[in-house]
This record gives structure tokens, C-alpha cells and sequence, in this order.
């Protein structure tokens, strides 16, 4: 289920693990109004721990989804989330929002770590541009000299 932040003074995450509010929407049009464009990042402090972590989010457009893991809904009580909207080293705007989770009666006694999720993510994206890189390298480029255009002649394997 997707809820938007916008809707809520305190933002309901659901009952510890039970995966029931899978992403939280957050519009950034009111941040890039105010000061500019820039990279936007969620970061959430869950209940009880002293530091915040980068979580798994995804960008389309002005709208940043916060994609909720079983981790960041581990520990129940009252939390908070950060988006942090930076452009280059500099943070040009955040939005704070309070977060909630209900307990459950069969949590589990290990807590997970908060940034999976996010380094599971961050993995992908370096296996992502090593194969691009890779593809790149291997592949040829032909100048057609009527025109002036740089083709890229990509081999294609049996496997594809």
C-alpha cells in the first residue's frame, strides 16, 4: 500500500514487519520551489536508535517513494524521516515528518539492519555501470561520412 506523506502530520508505517505500508510518496514540488532542484534522499531514524540511514527510494519526477523494508519497520514506536534534497555537497532544503509503528505480538528478537535495503540497491547500481562499461568498451563505432553521425555497432550474442 502507498500512502502519501503529504496526508499526514505523523506517518503511519504499519505494524512492526507486517509489511502493510510498502512505500511512502513524498512530493518535492514545495523543496524545489523554494530553492532549486537537486538530488533528493530519505533518511529514517528508526525508534529508539540515535542515528538516521539512507533508505531504498526511487524518484520520478517531483515525487520521491520511500520503498519500505522489513527493517525499517523492525522496531515499533516512534521514529522520523528526513528528505534531504542536495545539490552537490550543498543541502539545499529538507522536509521532517514524524513515523509511527504499532507492535506486534511476534516480532522477531533480532533486528535487522537498517540499510540493507539501501546498500542492496547501491550494489546493483555499480554491477549496472560495470556491465554498461564493459559493453561499452567491446563495442565499435562507425562514422558514417555522408553525414557526419557516429553510429554505435553493438555485437549481438547467441544469448540475447
Amino acid at each position: 500500500m502507498r500512502i502519501n506523506a503529504s496526508d499526514y502530520t505523523v506517518i503511519p508505517l504499519g505494524v512492526q514487519t507486517d509489511g502493510n505500508v510498502t512505500e511512502v510518496a513524498f512530493d518535492l514540488t514545495p523543496l524545489i520551489e523554494q530553492a532549486g532542484d537537486g538530488e533528493a534522499v530519505v533518511f529514517h531514524m528508526r525508534p529508539t536508535e540515535k542515528y538516521a540511514y539512507p533508505c531504498l527510494s526511487v524518484r520520478v519526477d517531483n515525487t520521491l517513494v520511500w520503498v519500505i523494508s522489513s527493517s525499517d519497520t523492525a522496531i515499533s514506536g516512534n521514529g522520523s524521516v528526513k528528505v534531504v534534497l542536495k545539490n552537490g555537497d550543498k543541502i539545499i532544503n529538507t522536509l521532517t515528518k514524524a513515523t509511527v509503528i504499532a507492535k506486534t505480538f511476534s516480532a522477531d528478537e533480532e533486528v535487522p539492519e537498517p540499510y540493507e535495503a539501501w546498500v542492496n540497491q547501491v550494489i546493483q547500481a555499480a554491477a549496472d555501470a560495470t556491465d554498461a562499461k564493459e559493453e561499452l568498451e567491446s563495442s565499435t563505432f562507425e562514422l558514417d561520412p555522408l553525414t557526419g553521425i557516429l553510429y554505435w555497432v553493438r555485437e549481438v550474442k547467441d544469448n540475447e
